[in-house]
């Protein structure tokens, strides 16, 4: 038929096909420019849109409770689904504790915004779900943020927000400078990620 043995329904038939269409793919094996790798792509794209609108209902809303949270001055809720392993190895690199972390980024942020209230939105119709070469969901959403105080924006900016999958967990994590090697090194799959190539 069309498309031959890597067909996109000769793909999505056979599971252990798809995987080691995918592999050849990611390897080199099989050119990534091939009908093969092009429909291992669309089809990892699908069901990554498929696994995104099963979760994307529950992670808005939490993250939306927690920006309430943050705008009334708890800025502890900044850490709402922050990755865990993200947590524990930057607590292991500086020798310090969850708590003296978190402590430190929310005094810093306080001192930062004063007495202003920090909004943050985040626009998940224009989420890009996507997988990794090993199966992990993300998505990567922009996120904007400013602070308001008497009634007048202040420190406007836009920035991308990257939410991914682990062990049936999602987490959310902004992307900037400081989280792009850290993500890196623990999940080297995240490499493939454009958004975080720098």
């Amino acid at each position: 038929g069309c498309g031959g043995k890597y067909s996109i329904d000769n793909l999505k038939k056979d599971e252990k096909f798809f995987k080691e269409t995918m592999e050849k793919c990611n390897t080199g094996e099989i050119k990534s420019q091939s009908t093969a790798c092009k429909n291992v792509k669309k089809i990892k794209r699908e069901l990554a849109q498929k696994i995104w609108n099963q979760n994307k209902d529950k992670i808005e809303a939490d993250l939306k409770a927690a920006a309430k949270h943050v705008e009334n001055g708890e800025l502890q809720y900044m850490f709402e689904l922050f990755p865990e392993k993200v947590l524990a190895f930057v607590t292991k690199s500086y020798g310090i504790t969850e708590q003296e972390f978190k402590e430190g980024i929310t005094s810093y942020a306080a001192e930062e915004h004063g007495e202003g209230k920090l909004i943050i939105t985040r626009d998940f119709s224009k989420a890009k779900p996507d997988q990794t070469s090993t199966g992990r969901t993300y998505a990567v959403v922009p996120f904007h943020f400013y602070l308001e105080m008497n009634g007048k924006k202040y420190a406007e900016n836009e920035m991308k927000t990257l939410m991914f999958e682990d062990e049936g967990k999602w987490y959310v994590i902004n992307i900037d400078n400081t989280s792009i090697p850290v993500l890196q090194e623990i999940y080297p799959d995240l490499k493939e990620v454009r958004e975080l190539q720098r």
